[in-house]
């Protein structure tokens, strides 16, 4: 099992080293106004491993306003500034839970970044250790994919 947390992490890191010129964000650079589709996917447990993700839901649009001030990002949510930067969230560093019955794996990054273009994505791996409940096991991701509107 600790075998595949260490695959599951190197697969990540690779697939994002590997992108050939890759637009690399600062949080000065994400401010301004996005448009953005949410779109969620599964993949099921087959023969002792994991499908392909499968789409599971209709494309959720919206929009993300972000200003930088005083070297530091603020979103817009429900009417308020909130400080933060989406580069420490989206970081690529996966959090890994282990419980001894399972284990949990939760992992945010940005792909497909270009000057205007972004996905914000989130994994989230659930493992149980018991084989006879492999059937348990599940993966799911959300992708927000955004395009960059207006400049702030």
């Amino acid at each position: 099992m600790k075998n595949l947390i260490f695959l599951c992490c190197l697969a990540s890191i690779t697939l994002v080293s590997c992108n050939k010129k890759v637009y690399r964000f600062t949080d000065e650079s994400l401010a301004g106004q996005w448009s953005c589709n949410r779109i969620e996917y599964q993949a099921s447990w087959v023969n002792n491993k994991f499908a392909d993700y499968v789409q599971t839901s209709n494309v959720t649009k919206g929009q993300l306003i972000f200003k930088y001030e005083n070297n530091q990002l603020f979103a817009l949510k429900n009417s308020q500034w909130i400080k933060g930067s989406i580069l420490t969230e989206y970081n690529n560093l996966p959090i890994v839970e282990d419980d001894g019955r399972s284990i949990r794996i939760k992992n945010e990054y940005l792909e497909n970044q270009t000057k205007n273009t972004v996905n914000l994505v989130e994994e989230h791996t659930y493992l149980i250790k018991d084989t006879r409940y492999n059937k348990l096991n599940s993966k799911s991701k959300l992708v927000i994919a955004c395009i960059k509107i207006a400049s702030k």
